[in-house]
Formats: structure tokens, C-alpha cells, sequence
């Protein structure tokens, strides 16, 4: 069973297939138009919040210094001459009047950049099947750009206020309160508020991940807040009316997903096969890996080996643990500093821990993949951005932007280089399992690969190093599963029933394995067998068409043809469109002696069957003729 509710990624697919069927070249055109999206949401963000936040400031203090001015007016000629005295925080000292909002730009043109070409996130575009990762990614990044755009939009409404007021002497009182002066601005009635939080429904709905929006939106609004003064901060924690505009996000998005997903599936989350301390001790060294792979991206791979952990007393968990609390310890510094841009710095430094935390306490079978990484590579780009940013302020900014231009072809040369592993099955596994020889999961894909391409010996050898190298149930019960499918292909029927046998061990309840299962054992004359499995499959998911055309097979062939019609009478109620099983129950009708049923169904599929199925037709009127008993029609 999946424990995947993804119905907007599904959509996607579907329109994909509409499109070009399985042609790749459509699916990778998706990923990588989300992908683009994601990089130029980036570049918004961060613009807004390096310029467009200390224009607001700017506008703030102007504003305030104002409001002084009508309140007293002995000091406006000294006011004045300390504004013409000190230009704003954010223009910079030594590069012209707009040469702080040049900077931030391009500290934001060169996050966008650096996360567009970052080798890390090769696996998003080239990996169909990591859609989910690209589109939750694009979506989550859009509901907190739409955020931001909504907390500028109250700032504005602010400073209208303040100008209003401060017209008439009222300019000390009005800006003694932040959060007072935007209570009565209604989150539902700004358009950007409803944008986020429709982004988020359709993150949500790409994948599961994006649950940790709300809290990214408080942790902004949090620092944000902390600009204006420590009174509002306190005020913004302690004060119910602060959380309302969260609220939405949690009740009509979260909490009916996770109803509809519980329904969906039948269960939230796979059971675990870590206990909680095991997994904490086992996150610290991938929390350390997603860093070294941000800054070198080396060795990627869509399998990476990963060792689990017990006790905290060990090398790699310690010296782990201890690189984090220095991280943290770096982030609060930065969030105390009064620079504005340091503080942006340690908000995505903390981005980066909340983000992968739905991965990091979920326990899963691959402990390290890079697409569940994509949001965390925010963080990266961001900080490298804001630093090249930085630095260009410099008297050498020449230099830098050519080291960052440097920077970037680098990292784009080995993107490009890392495109080409993924250009066919053969090359991406054959560098998975050169770059992971200890992982079940690489040899199971290998040989996959070896069974498509009808090399069966390279197959069962490879499915042989996965099962002897062990791993999780899953895992094992795939590799034996497709060793059993390989040996069929070669008609070795006992062998085959042996991977069929062990694999059930693993999960006694497998559909698919009690109808292969099936299938072999009527291979080899054990019919006793074969009807056991094929009984047990349709008990397991009596809504599964293909268990009970098994059997309707099964019986047909064993002339046991009345329990043949019921089992094809079955199948036919729960696939009604399908004419193939239309067919085989008319034939068995027919078989059985009951020929008025079997010609009202060879009519049905005259009249039904679409052009599609013009073999069909032709064999179901061949046999109205030679129906004797049609009752004149």
C-alpha cells in the first residue's frame, strides 16, 4: 500500500500522459519549468526582504520623525538637520544613493542563481518521480512570498495611519504600537493573505512535507517584528490575537488533510522501524551531510548509504552534535546583531532546521535523499547569496563579482556533468551502486535494470547482493518479489515459488505476490495451490478487479465453469468498462449452457465497445452468429 496522498502531483501525471503519453522529454519539461519557478521565487523573496523591508523601515523612521516634528515644533529645524545628516541604514555609505537597493538585488539575483544551478538539485529535474519534491518546493515558496507580500501590504496600511495622524499632532501616540495599528487590518481581506494560503493547500497537496509553512510564517513575522522594538515582540508572542491570521492554515488546510489522508489510506504515517532516540542519534550526521554535500556536491546519487545509530557515544553522532549547537549558536548571535541583513542570514539558517523536520523525526527506509533536501538548499543559496551580496560592497567588489561568476560556472559545469548519469537506467545505476556498494536498495535497482534489458543472469545476481546485504523489510520483500518475476521470465517455476514463499514471510498480505503466486503454481500442476492464493488475493482486496479474473482463468481452465461465471460475473461489476472481461463471461456463459445470458452479453459489447476494441467486436458478433439460440434478434 502507498502512504501517499499526492492527488495534485497525480494530476500533473495525468495531463503529462494526456499530453505526450510516457515520452520523458514532457515530464522533465515540468520539473524543470517548477524548478525555474522556484529559483525566481527565491530571488522575490529575498528582494523583499533585503529592499523592500529597509525601504520600509527608511519609511517608518521618516514617518516618525515626522510625527515628532508636528508635536514639537522647537526641534524641527534640529530634526531636519539630522536626517540630511544621516542617509539611510540601507543605501550604503560609499556607493550613491541606490546603491544599498543595488546590493540587495544582487544578493537576490545570485540565491535565485546559485539554487537554479546547484548540482544538489540535479535529482529534482532528471528524477520524474521526485515531482512531488519540485512542486511542494515551488508552492511552499510561493505561500511565504505571498506572506511577505501581505505583512508589506500591513506595513503600508501603517504608514498611512502614522501620516494620517501625524497630521494632526497625533504622531506620538500612533507609533507607540505596532501591532495596535495593524489589528484592524482583516487578513481575509488582502488578496496576497489568500494567495498563501491557497500556495499551501496546493503544497500540501503535492506533498506532506509543507506542513511546516505556518510555523516558517510565524518565525518571520517573529523576526520581523523584532525591528520595530523588543515591546512589540513580547506583545506579538503573548497576545491571542497575533496567532488568528495563522489560524486558517491550520484549520482549513492541515487538519482536513490529514482527515482526508487518513481516509485516503487508512493511516498517516508507515509504521516505524526506529525508536524515537535511535532516530535523533541518526538525523545529527545528516543534518551535518546536507552542509558538505551544499558546499561540494560531490558523490551525488539517488541512494546514499547511511549508518544508524543506538547511543549518543559515538564519533560521528558526538562531533555531529557538537558542529550543530555551534550552527545554533552562530544563528542566535546573528539574531540579536541590530544589522538588518544578519538577521536574514540566521532567519534561513533556521529555515534549514524546520524545514527537513518532518524528515528528521519520521523514521524512512533511505535515511539520505537528496530531493528531500530541495527546500533545505534555500538556506545555502540564500546565505552564499547575501555574502556575495556583502561583499560587492567592497572597494574590490570587481573581484568578487568574478568570483562569483567563477562560483557559479563551477557548480553549473558539474551540474551539467551530473545531467548526463541520468541520460539512461544503465548508466544512473551502474554509478549508484559504484558510488553505494553496501546499499540493497542500488543492487535492487540494478537489477531491475538488467530485467528490462532481458539480461536475467546480471539480474539474479544483482537481486542475490541485495538480498545477502539485508536492509529493511521492504526492501528484501521487492528484491525476492522481483527475483521470482525473473525467474518466471526463464519458466524456472520451483525457483520461482521459492522467492514467492519468502517474500509472503515478509508481508503475508502482498496482493500481487498471492496472484503471481498463483499463476506459478498453476504452472506446475499444484492447482490446489494456485486456487488457495488466488482465494486469498480476492479476500485481500475484494475490490481488486484482477484477483477474481485469476480465478474466472483458474476455473475456466479446471471446466469448473459455474464457479468460473462467478468469478468473472464479479470482476466484470467492479471493472464495468472492461469488454476483454465482458468477453471471457459471455464465453463461460456460453460454455456453462446458458446461452440467452451469453448473447445479451456478446450484444452488450457490439453496442458498447468503442473503436478501440474492434477485435473485440468482430469476435463478440462472430459468435451472436453462431449463437443458435438468439432469439430471433
Amino acid at each position: 500500500m502507498s502512504f501517499h496522498y499526492r492527488p495534485l502531483v497525480m494530476l500533473t501525471y495525468a495531463i503529462n500522459y494526456y499530453a505526450g503519453e510516457l515520452k520523458p522529454w514532457g515530464y522533465h519539461i515540468v520539473n524543470l519549468a517548477f524548478h525555474i519557478g522556484t529559483a525566481f521565487l527565491i530571488f522575490l523573496i529575498l528582494k523583499a526582504m533585503l529592499v523592500s523591508s529597509q525601504q520600509s523601515a527608511d519609511n517608518k523612521q521618516k514617518l516618525e520623525a515626522r510625527s515628532q516634528i508636528k508635536a514639537n515644533e522647537t526641534f524641527m529645524s534640529e530634526a531636519l538637520a539630522k536626517d540630511n545628516e544621516n542617509p539611510p541604514l540601507n543605501k550604503g555609505g560609499h556607493g550613491g544613493v541606490f546603491s544599498g537597493e543595488i546590493i540587495g538585488l544582487f544578493a537576490a539575483i545570485s540565491a535565485g542563481l546559485i539554487f537554479l544551478v546547484h548540482p544538489f538539485n540535479s535529482e529534482i529535474v532528471n528524477y520524474i518521480s521526485t515531482r512531488s519534491s519540485v512542486m511542494s518546493g515551488f508552492f511552499y515558496l510561493l505561500a511565504f512570498y505571498c506572506w511577505v507580500l501581505f505583512r508589506s501590504q500591513q506595513t503600508e496600511e501603517r504608514s498611512k495611519k502614522l501620516e494620517a495622524r501625524s497630521k494632526i499632532g497625533e504622531g506620538r501616540r500612533s507609533s507607540s504600537n505596532f501591532l495596535h495599528l495593524t489589528s484592524n487590518f482583516l487578513p481575509l481581506a488582502s488578496c496576497f493573505y489568500l494567495a498563501s494560503l491557497l500556495a499551501f493547500a496546493a503544497g500540501m497537496l503535492s506533498k506532506e512535507v509543507a506542513i511546516t509553512l505556518p510555523v516558517m510564517l510565524w518565525l518571520y513575522d517573529m523576526y520581523r517584528f523584532k525591528t520595530v522594538s523588543s515591546e512589540d515582540v513580547r506583545f506579538s508572542v503573548f497576545s491571542i490575537r497575533t496567532y488568528i491570521p495563522y489560524l486558517p492554515f491550520i484549520f482549513l488546510v492541515v487538519v482536513p488533510y490529514i482527515v482526508i489522508r487518513a481516509s485516503w489510506i487508512g493511516k498517516s504515517v508507515s509504521r516505524s522501524q526506529r525508536d524515537l532516540m535511535t532516530q535523533i542519534f541518526t538525523e545529527f550526521p545528516v543534518l551535518i551531510k546536507h552542509w558538505q554535500m551544499f558546499i561540494f556536491p560531490s558523490h551525488l546519487s539517488p541512494i546514499h548509504e547511511s549508518l544508524i545509530f543506538h547511543r549518543f557515544f559515538s564519533f560521528q553522532v558526538i562531533s555531529s552534535f557538537i558542529l550543530l549547537v555551534l550552527y545554533a549558536a552562530i544563528l542566535i548571535f546573528l539574531l540579536y546583531k541590530s544589522n538588518h541583513v544578519r538577521r536574514v542570514i540566521s532567519f534561513f539558517m533556521l529555515w534549514f532546521f524546520i524545514v527537513l523536520l518532518p524528515t528528521s523525526i519520521v523514521p524512512l527506509g533511505l535515511i539520505f535523499q537528496e530531493h528531500r533536501g530541495y527546500l533545505a538548499v534555500v538556506s545555502f543559496a540564500v546565505i552564499i547569496g547575501i555574502v556575495f551580496g556583502e561583499l560587492s560592497k567592497t572597494k574590490a567588489q570587481k573581484l568578487f563579482i568574478v568570483l562569483f561568476v567563477i562560483f557559479l560556472g563551477v557548480y553549473s559545469y558539474v551540474t551539467i556533468n551530473r545531467n548526463k548519469v541520468w541520460k539512461d537506467d544503465l548508466i544512473l545505476w551502474s554509478d549508484t551502486v559504484e558510488k553505494s556498494p553496501g546499499s540493497s536498495v542500488a543492487h535492487a535497482g540494478m537489477g531491475m535494470t538488467y530485467k528490462e534489458l532481458g539480461a536475467y543472469d546480471n539480474a539474479i545476481i544483482e537481486f542475490q547482493k541485495a538480498i545477502s546485504l539485508g536492509g529493511g523489510g521492504e526492501d528484501i520483500f521487492t528484491a525476492h518479489q522481483s527475483l521470482g518475476q525473473v525467474y518466471i521470465l526463464q519458466q524456472k517455476w520451483d525457483l520461482a515459488v521459492s522467492e514467492y514463499e519468502k517474500a509472503l514471510k515478509i508481508y503475508p498480505n502482498n496482493l500481487q505476490i498471492h496472484n503471481d503466486a498463483g499463476i506459478v503454481y498453476v504452472n506446475i500442476g499444484k492447482t490446489d495451490l494456485a486456487e488457495r492464493h488466488f482465494i486469498l488475493a480476492s479476500k485481500i482486496d475484494p475490490t481488486d478487479y484482477l484477483s477474481f479474473f485469476n480465478l474466472g482463468i483458474f476455473y475456466t481452465n479446471e471446466r469448473r465453469l459455474n464457479e468460473a461465471v462467478r468469478a468473472y460475473s464479479t470482476a466484470v461489476s467492479l471493472s464495468p468498462d472492461n469488454m476483454g472481461l465482458r468477453m471471457r463471461l459471455a464465453s463461460a456463459m456460453e460454455e456453462s449452457g446458458d446461452k440467452e445470458n451469453a448473447a445479451n452479453m456478446y450484444r452488450y459489447v457490439v453496442q458498447n465497445a468503442g473503436m478501440k476494441d474492434a477485435d473485440i467486436v468482430q469476435e463478440a458478433n462472430a459468435h451472436l452468429f453462431s449463437t443458435k439460440d438468439n432469439h430471433g434478434k
